[in-house]
């Protein structure tokens, strides 16, 4: 598969990283990077995109301003891509409107598109495309498997990592605790990373978009430690 991130910061270049280190080896993964753009909307998408842009199967867009719905389109039909990720890490960068905005100009164009808030909520139910589908074997809401020896944890495989890559760091971390500790301390340790998703309450959860990315973190551990009848 063909990626293409379209990057702004270090957010976003977080999540590059940790794709490129962790997916498949047969994966191409290609970054744009969009310099600040400062306005509310753009008329000519040309005057903020490069030259050559790389071909594609999946974009994702890494944004950290608005306008980028604007210009995503235009990447899209220069890369040849069939789907787009445009994660939803902080409401400030891409608000609602601007998501049900670039949805449906994508859609009309015949591309497929998903908004996880956050990143890390991501599931293959969440689309059908075989792009995106793909993408959440390896990236997405975490999934773990956990071994336990005399009460504590002894082995932690990520079967599934967050795209920023907080899993792999929670299970390194993990090794060692308590079983009876272990849930509620890796949702702290996800912290420590750190979470880059916004501490802004969200309307749509009544809670922090961060807290909420945490929230995946314990999900999978404790899902793991029931499939050892723990």
């Amino acid at each position: 598969m063909r990626i293409l991130a379209i990057v702004q910061g270090e957010w976003g270049k977080r999540k590059v990283r940790n794709i490129k280190q962790n997916g498949p080896s047969d994966w191409v993964v290609n970054e744009i990077i969009i310099p600040p753009i400062r306005l509310p909307f753009i008329d000519e998408p040309e005057e903020f995109i490069p030259e050559n842009i790389p071909r594609a199967d999946l974009i994702l867009s890494l944004g950290e301003e608005p306008a980028l719905v604007d210009i995503i389109p235009e990447i899209v039909r220069r890369s040849g891509a069939k789907a787009v990720i445009a994660p939803v890490d902080n409401r400030d960068w891409l608000p609602v409107g601007r998501v049900n905005q670039l949805k449906k100009d994508l859609a009309a164009s015949g591309i497929d598109s998903v908004f996880p808030v956050p990143f890390c909520s991501l599931t293959e139910s969440d689309s059908n495309n075989e792009y995106i589908t793909l993408f959440t074997k390896y990236f997405g809401k975490p999934i773990l498997t956990i071994s336990c020896k005399e009460g504590k944890v002894s082995e932690v495989i990520v079967n599934r990592d967050a795209p920023c890559g907080d899993t792999r760091y929670v299970a390194k971390q993990i090794i060692g605790l308590p079983i009876r500790d272990v849930e509620e301390k890796a949702g702290l340790i996800h912290h420590y990373y750190p979470c880059l998703s916004t501490m802004k309450m969200d309307d749509e959860f009544c809670d922090t978009l961060m807290h909420r990315s945490g929230l995946m973190v314990k999900i999978a551990v404790n899902k793991a430690l029931k499939k050892k009848g723990v």
